[in-house]
């Protein structure tokens, strides 16, 4: 895990992926992710992404579930949504490395964990 990224259920449906540069406490960059979308990118990242040559990432396109995936450097990947027919959604996500990691960690966790229907009893969102 990491210091500089957090994940927060906003609604069943819905995550917002907070990346903190200087560390917590402080300013973010913050994505909300439909928790489908984020289960494609952490797929992606088990399968393909955190075999990737940190010196040389693949920068092709990878279409995963309802994403296409890509590198845009090493150490920032680049997410857009699809729709059902596989046409590009407006919203894309560029996310660090890092928070993509966490974020596979923490569905992970979540899977395996308190659901999200238990976090909605505990008062997450």
């Amino acid at each position: 895990m990491n210091d500089n990224t957090e994940v927060i259920p906003l609604d069943a449906d819905t995550l917002e992926v907070r990346y903190y540069d200087a560390g917590r406490p402080g300013k973010y960059r913050c994505w909300k992710i439909p928790l489908h979308e984020a289960r494609d990118i952490a797929r992606w990242w088990a399968e393909t992404g955190s075999r990737a040559g940190a010196d040389r990432p693949p920068r092709d396109a990878q279409r995963v579930g309802s994403i296409v995936v890509s590198f845009l450097s090493a150490n920032q990947v680049y997410a857009l949504g699809c729709d059902e027919r596989g046409w590009s959604n407006i919203t894309g996500y560029q996310l660090p490395r890092d928070a993509v990691v966490f974020l596979g960690a923490w569905l992970d966790q979540d899977e395996g964990g308190a659901g999200m229907e238990e976090k909605k009893k505990r008062g997450y969102f």
